[in-house]
């Protein structure tokens, strides 16, 4: 197994340091992770339609409702009841 040096700020240093201890890792693994998963191909970023892109952000909802009460008045009001 091959060593690397790496310089960097000792603020960096120490949160490198605080992240690793979160994760129960060392810095090393936690350094090998990060490589490991830029390694990894990308998935590609999916194309947003014309018609799509010109519709978001249109509909403004009630933020003091939840998503089940948005969804009960919309049905009530569907069905007349």
């Amino acid at each position: 197994m091959g060593k690397l040096t790496i310089s960097m700020d000792d603020d960096i240093i120490r949160a490198a340091k605080q992240l690793a201890a979160a994760d129960n890792v060392s810095v090393s693994a936690m350094f090998r992770r990060y490589v490991l998963c830029r390694l990894k191909p990308q998935k590609p970023k999916i194309k947003i339609g014309p018609l799509t892109k010109k519709a978001t952000g249109i509909i403004k909802l009630d933020e003091s409702k939840s998503d089940k009460e948005l969804i009960a008045e919309a049905l009530m009001e569907k069905y007349s009841l």
